[in-house]
């Protein structure tokens, strides 16, 4: 038999070592969102998605609507455009999406509120139009034409688009007055606001302090090991198998 392949030499029992530790902290890692704080109650007002809302949800994931439509608003100046009427985005606004669709970037409009803006039967048959013929409303645009949708894909779809933001309560007042650093301070905030600002986790850093002191004190026992000749332990048999085969 090869010697190669019985043999497991100290670089490998290393890497093997590295390997388990980062897969442990992978681990826990991946599970510290279960025991973070996540709002559990929605927004005064915010009722979850109807049937007919939900599939236009799905509709709009499917189609990659989010990829250029963001759903957050941001409390500074330059996001004020997309309010239409009332305040920015809270956490407890995504209780019931799941995935949330709050995006990355904006090659379009944000769709946060965009359910305020386009009401009734009058909003209903715009939204139509525009995802019928995009460029119809906006020459220059680079949204498609969603053709391939049936009508009843159609009205779902605008369904879900007006739900969006309408079930939000009026605000008038300035938007930076909803930043981190007046928050306490709000007249309007909500109940789940300040108890998600009450609630911030405080065990994150030790949990870190603790993962990264295991990380070092397991290099130190391979790096001690190493330099001891521990490993040739673990070779000897698979010598001992080659040149004594009996």
């Amino acid at each position: 038999m090869n010697r190669r392949f019985f043999s497991m030499n100290r670089i490998f029992a290393i890497f093997l070592g590295v390997t388990l530790s980062y897969s442990i902290v992978l681990t826990i890692l991946s599970g510290l969102p279960r025991f973070s704080h996540v709002p559990d109650q929605p927004s005064p007002g915010l009722v979850d998605y109807t049937p007919e809302q939900a599939a236009g949800r799905k509709l709009y994931v499917q189609n990659g609507c989010v990829y250029c439509h963001s759903q957050q608003v941001r409390p500074v100046e330059i996001d004020t455009l997309f309010l239409h009427g009332t305040r920015p985005s809270l956490p407890s606004d995504y209780v019931y999406d799941r995935p949330h669709l709050m995006g990355t970037m904006r090659t379009g409009e944000d769709f946060t509120n965009i359910g305020r803006k386009y009401t009734g039967e009058a909003g209903k048959q715009r939204l139509e139009a525009i995802l019928k013929n995009p460029r119809a409303a906006v020459p220059e645009t680079f949204m498609p034409n969603f053709h391939h949708l049936s009508d009843r894909e159609i009205t779902q779809l605008v369904s879900y688009l007006q739900s969006l933001g309408s079930w939000k309560e009026p605000y008038q007042g300035a938007i930076d007055e909803w930043q981190p650093s007046y928050w306490k301070d709000i007249p309007n905030r909500t109940q789940e606001a300040n108890q998600a600002i009450q609630a911030q986790p405080t065990y994150i850093y030790p949990i870190f302090i603790v993962i990264g002191s295991i990380m070092v004190l397991v290099f130190a026992g391979l790096l001690w090991s190493w330099q001891r000749n521990h490993f040739a332990d673990i070779e000897e048999p698979a010598h001992r198998m080659i040149h004594d085969p009996e």
